[in-house]
């Protein structure tokens, strides 16, 4: 069984997803939703790290073309920041420098379930600390023309947590 599932997830790795949606008018009215998927030249690991949370914080992003890791950043968040607000920090620092390279279709993956499904709009954003960083994302990702959020588990997101752990290190 745990194999079947790893295969059927190893197929959708780093694949971007589109939903069209047509409608008919007819005697009843009918909505169709296909969803395509094609390879994600682009993709976004993010992670945040806070020691004590509320404590000092760091953040870090990687971008990757192709599979292969052409930029990251670490930056130390503050001395007494959550958890939440680094995995955030995380995911905009990236999400920007994305954004000024001109990339238009972005995958992005970290492992904290609140922030992706935050940006997925499947969760609320009621932490008063977390609106301001929201709002800096959704502006942000409006200059996309294709951009996904996906969560992945820990072990999948190594090279993330290894650089927010450095904007512990490099403050």
């Amino acid at each position: 069984m745990q194999s079947t599932i790893s295969s059927f997830f190893s197929k959708e790795k780093n694949t971007c997803h589109r939903v069209e949606s047509s409608s008919k008018v007819a005697p009843t009215t009918t909505t169709t939703h296909k969803i395509t998927s094609k390879p994600c030249e682009y993709v976004l690991f993010f992670d945040g790290c806070s020691k004590q949370n509320p404590g000092p914080s760091g953040a870090g992003a990687v971008l990757y073309q192709n599979g292969e890791e052409i930029w990251f950043r670490s930056l130390f968040v503050g001395q007494k920041e959550t958890n939440n607000v680094a995995e955030y920090m995380g995911m905009i620092i990236g999400v920007e420098e994305a954004r000024n390279r001109g990339i238009r279709r972005l995958l992005v993956k970290g492992d904290s379930n609140l922030v992706v499904q935050q940006m997925n709009g499947k969760f609320q954003v009621k932490a008063p600390g977390l609106r301001k960083l929201y709002a800096r994302a959704r502006k942000c990702i409006q200059s996309f023309d294709s951009i996904a959020f996906e969560h992945v588990y820990r072990h999948h997101n190594q090279r993330a947590d290894e650089v927010a752990n450095l904007g512990l290190i490099h403050r």
